[in-house]
């Protein structure tokens, strides 16, 4: 089984991620207005480090690429790639490496008492065409709980996204579905967490993810025509 850009190849049959399908059919407004927040903040803290020198060219110059830095995701994202390769291995029982935001993952296990069923598995539907990973799947007060990860913000599109998760796997597992899902939310400079609940996920699955999905598989055909 391998996973080709946004595609999983399984079994020979490409199935669409379930990221990808979100990233081509719904709108990120979110995003947007952080990508405009993070332009001005940029352009911003430039200027004000020049604020004793008169306004040239080369300054001007400065300020735009201060701006188009300031949106640069590259840390953030490396970030969370190393704290989620730490989680898994914390959770699956192997020593983790001290990075920012473990301290809080410790205090979130310590206080909930998570018991893993599943880290980091595929889940998938070849009738749906469409497959995703999550992070991890969790016993929690006798409940099965789809659990996400996340170092940065938290948008409602991910509660489409891990309904989609808990869809495929009661597709997969249908003698023991998913109850509930939470993402749990690690801010790594004040290591503390926050769980956000997603009790009712089925309607999210029923009628968010899946009108999406037969929206992008139409999006794959040829609408028009010519004569």
């Amino acid at each position: 089984m391998a996973k080709q850009s946004a595609y999983y190849e399984i079994d020979g049959q490409k199935l669409i991620r379930v990221t990808s399908v979100l990233g081509q059919t719904l709108a990120k407004p979110a995003l947007f207005n952080w990508a405009k927040k993070a332009t001005r903040e940029g352009a911003a803290a430039y200027l004000e480090g020049q604020r004793e020198q008169p306004i040239t060219d080369a300054i001007i110059k400065g300020a735009v690429q201060a701006a188009k830095d300031g949106t640069n995701t590259e840390v953030a994202v490396r970030r969370g790639v190393d704290f989620h390769e730490a989680a898994m291995d914390y959770m699956g029982g192997d020593p983790s490496p001290m990075i920012p935001g473990m301290k809080a993952l410790h205090q979130w296990r310590a206080d909930l008492e998570p018991r893993p069923v599943a880290l980091e598995n595929v889940v998938y539907s070849r009738k749906l065409g469409c497959a995703g990973t999550f992070d991890a799947v969790m016993e929690i007060d006798g409940k099965r709980v789809i659990v996400d990860y996340k170092t940065g913000g938290v948008y409602d599109d991910h509660a489409i996204q891990l309904a989609a998760y808990a869809g495929l796997w009661g597709m997969m597992n249908n003698t023991r579905p998913i109850d509930t899902c939470q993402v749990v939310q690690i801010d790594t400079v004040e290591e503390t967490y926050t769980v956000h609940h997603l009790d009712d996920w089925k309607p999210y699955w029923e009628e968010a993810f899946l009108p999406l999905l037969t929206i992008w598989h139409r999006m794959r055909g040829n609408a028009f025509t010519t004569h």
